[in-house]
């Protein structure tokens, strides 16, 4: 970082420091803020547009034509997201050395890998014409911002002196391509099952991996790895674990969530169909969502989009109503290459030949540094991931085969007919659910339960693409070198399941499997726990009276239904002998934590000493349960920790009968006491009171669940701090408190529909939150409801940087009204005016 960059950054702590006033900082950085009344002449312009601010800075863009408004949306991503954007575009590029330096390389070489830059600049060129000048137009605003307020930056760009490049069309699919990413978390668990299998072994896998809940344990999947000497492959394994778990810390990855459902009209208190999604994504500011809304005289559309990306990714029309949960896509594979060193260079095994390993090479930027070059290995199978990552020096250095295997990426690339992005941008000029739900059917790039609502009818549509596979279902890793378990190319989008009702019914996902048992298409092996479809489903059974009020409720729902699993358990005669016989203090613990227990409502309230004890016991049982076997293996248990996202080995031994899962492994323990299903919930129940008098004191009314479990917002500069010079992250830290927000008390966890997901076995801090929350009730005027969890800017400097926090917490949803009335209620009559840069007497509309 060059001096001027520590200086900002400097002068702003030191202000924090004697002051101990944000708002005088907020004054020192309000020249970076945007203009949101008067006039702006723009060149590229073809007609006046007017945008007008709600009170939470949510922009209403009013032009006469398309061109314009993308411009427009440009403009305004930049002025308010301009660091986020570039941070996003960074990482999908593999580009983040530019901005942090030499310690962002790993996760550059990680992600230069995954190819988003390619991909996107083949989507592109099979975008229409009219959507590439749209995408043309948003970057044209994007641009025209940049050039106007390179030295009006905010606090994080200005300090870390970077000199934003100009806003490609190609941007917005780039940030697309990372999206999705991020929708598919099979690629992770893939790396946590490898480095377990090498330190616990394959035979291990099926139980620390369990698909759901009714289906077998994969054993077959398993029997691929065992057999295999994987300990070679230990140290590239477990730096792959160290860049992906990288890109969690500073949020730009992590297996991600959602809810939604819809319910037809004949099932609603006022005859109009409703739609809710909440998105969930990691907790932090900004926000990934940028409220708007747009009117033309042909179209209006309001909702939630991602800067960077000109489309209403979840949102509505007058007619029409869409968002999506994740479908937790299995897309992506690893495959084992075993490779040697030759003459030729280095080469793989296939099918009793060996073949040369394809070579490219990328160059990396550094900040502060002179470039770097690195070579990348490619097989049939896909991009080695592992050999440009064993230290340090690879850099530098030709490939040198030490390890016996290499780790390949197998990933499905755009087709030559890909009308992904069309099909995307067409949806929302959709009248009738039919017709965007043919349209769904074309989206490949993005994997996602669709669900779409007009004012008769409901769908639901799965999206994106699959592979076909010779053998074996992807869950864990496959041997390369025999072509067993190769992919045969795609499913054909005719086989996605899909779903449309117009009386009596409803339709709903929440990362769940969304098709039956036994389904001849593998879209997943790790869909996510059953509870909080289960619970949805029983909300929306319970009346035919639904309206506004109690969608709001559902979304605010905290009951796990695993209490009530959990309970039936709790009374088994086994269970009371087994805490009877331990010894004392355990046993007079173990009988409070169980009289507790069976006494506990199942709402997770952030003020509840039930809850507390609850979370308390699912973590002594996961420690009790597993720990042990993992005691020489601390990478292995971070590993297992992290795949415990999608449906968890924890859930099912603990839900299942002894019948079922009496030849797993880990209930047998060194000491036979503690030996079995009864014992180990017993010694689970006397660890979880003794913890939580520990924490939380021997007083239980005391107890608060959100005392232990929080909401915290960290800032895109906190979190990225690792990565940045020493002196810089002294700075940050010194402004946490500017920064940062929180920590607030946090209810819910990983099984409500309100979700705070943590880390089972690691601490209990919040990952997963409804980022945003989209209510669509066609039996309103103005049906469209949003909530953001955070703030439309990220900028701290803004009053829209965390202003929609508290509502956030409190349940108070804004209005996006298509009516003249409605939006003069919101928005009033102050409106910022963009003219063309020739305009003379021309007047906003």
């Amino acid at each position: 970082m060059r001096l001027q960059g520590v200086w900002r950054y400097g002068l702003v702590g030191l202000l924090l420091l004697l002051t101990g006033c944000h708002s005088l900082i907020n004054q020192h950085y309000a020249y970076t803020l945007p203009q949101h009344s008067g006039q702006v002449n723009l060149s590229g312009l073809n007609q006046p547009v007017s945008v007008g601010y709600n009170e939470f800075g949510v922009p209403l863009i009013k032009g006469q034509n398309l061109d314009d408004v993308y411009l427009i949306w440009g403009y305004l991503h930049a002025s308010e997201r301009i660091n986020h954007m570039v941070l996003m575009r960074l990482t999908a590029e593999g580009r983040l050395a530019e901005y942090m330096g030499e310690s962002a390389l790993s996760i550059d070489s990680f992600m230069r890998k995954m190819r988003f830059r390619q991909a996107a600049e083949k989507l592109y060129q099979q975008t229409s014409e009219e959507n590439r000048r749209y995408l043309q137009a948003y970057a044209r605003g994007v641009n025209l911002w940049l050039n106007s307020h390179q030295d009006k930056l905010p606090m994080d760009l200005a300090a870390a002196d970077y000199q934003v490049p100009p806003w490609l069309p190609t941007d917005a699919i780039l940030i697309l391509s990372l999206a999705n990413f991020g929708l598919a978390g099979n690629l992770h668990e893939e790396i946590d099952s490898l480095i377990i299998a090498q330190q616990l072994g394959a035979e291990r896998l099926p139980w620390l991996f369990p698909v759901y809940p009714d289906e077998p344990l994969p054993h077959d999947e398993a029997r691929k790895l065992q057999g295999l000497n994987l300990a070679p492959l230990q140290q590239e394994a477990e730096q792959l674990k160290l860049v992906s778990q990288s890109l969690n810390n500073i949020h730009l990855h992590d297996v991600m969530a959602s809810n939604n459902w819809a319910v037809t009209p004949d099932l609603t208190e006022n005859g109009g169909t409703l739609l809710a999604n909440d998105t969930h994504l990691p907790i932090g500011l900004p926000s990934l969502w940028s409220m708007v809304q747009i009117e033309t005289p042909e179209w209006q559309v309001a909702g939630a989009s991602i800067p960077g990306i000109p489309a209403i990714v979840l949102g509505a029309t007058p007619h029409l109503g869409w968002g999506y949960t994740m479908v937790i896509a299995d897309n992506q594979d690893l495959f084992l290459e075993q490779l040697r060193s030759s003459d030729r260079g280095p080469e793989y095994l296939y099918k009793g030949q060996w073949l040369p390993v394809k070579q490219t090479k990328e160059i990396f930027h550094v900040k502060g540094a002179a470039d770097v070059s690195e070579n990348l290995y490619e097989t049939r199978h896909g991009i080695l991931l592992n050999e440009s990552l064993k230290n340090r020096s690879y850099l530098l250095q030709p490939l040198t085969v030490e390890s016996r295997y290499g780790i390949a990426l197998s990933t499905l690339s755009p087709l030559a007919n890909d009308n992904s992005i069309n099909a995307l941008m067409a949806i929302p000029h959709q009248r009738r659910v039919p017709q965007a739900m043919a349209l769904a059917r074309q989206i490949n790039v993005i994997s996602v339960n669709m669900l779409l609502a007009d004012k008769q009818q409901i769908g639901w549509q799965l999206t994106g693409s699959y592979p076909q596979r010779k053998k074996g279902v992807g869950l864990f890793p496959s041997p390369g070198w025999n072509g067993e378990y190769d992919w045969l190319g795609s499913v054909s989008e005719k086989q996605y399941p899909s779903a449309l009702k117009t009386e009596q019914g409803w339709l709903a996902s929440a990362n769940n499997r969304v098709v039956e048992k036994g389904f001849p298409i593998n879209f997943s092996q790790t869909w996510a726990h059953p509870e909080r479809f289960e619970r949805i489903a029983t909300l929306l059974g319970e009346t035919n009276r639904h309206n506004f009020s109690t969608t709001k409720r559902m979304q605010y729902d905290r009951l796990d239904p695993m209490v009530a699993k959990l309970q039936t358990y709790l009374a088994d005669p086994a269970l009371r002998q087994a805490m009877a016989n331990l010894p004392q203090p355990e046993q007079q613990r173990a009988t409070l934590a169980h009289a507790r227990l069976m006494e506990f409502d199942g709402v997770l309230k952030a003020d509840s000493a039930a809850a507390a004890l609850y979370n308390l016991f699912l973590t002594q049982f996961n420690h009790q349960l597993f720990a042990d076997a993992f005691a020489e293996h601390p990478q292995a248990w971070n590993a297992f920790v992290e795949s415990a996202k999608s449906y968890s080995a924890m859930a099912d031994h603990l839900l299942q009968d002894d019948s079922q899962i009496s030849a797993s492994p880990f209930w047998n323990k060194a000491d036979p006491v503690r030996s079995g299903k009864a014992n180990i919930i017993a010694y689970s129940l006397a660890a979880a009171q003794k913890e939580g008098e520990k924490l939380l004191g021997v007083d239980y009314s005391g107890w608060q669940w959100g005392k232990l479990h929080t909401y915290k917002w960290n800032s895109l500069s906190s979190q990225v701090a690792a990565y940045l010079p020493e002196e810089q992250q002294k700075m940050i830290a010194r402004l946490d408190s500017y920064l940062n927000r929180g920590p607030y008390p946090a209810g819910g966890n990983i099984n409500t529909i309100n979700i705070a997901s943590y880390s089972m076995g690691k601490n209990f801090d919040t990952l997963l939150i409804p980022s945003m929350r989209l209510i669509v009730d066609f039996s309103q005027k103005d049906p469209v409801w949003v909530m953001n969890n955070a703030g439309q800017s990220a900028n701290p400097a803004s009053p829209h940087y965390a202003d929609n926090i508290n509502g956030w917490l409190e349940g108070e949803y804004q209005n996006l009204p298509f009516s003249q009335s409605g939006q003069q209620r919101e928005y009033g009559d102050n409106r910022l005016c963009f003219l063309p840069e020739s305009a003379a007497g021309v007047s906003c509309p």
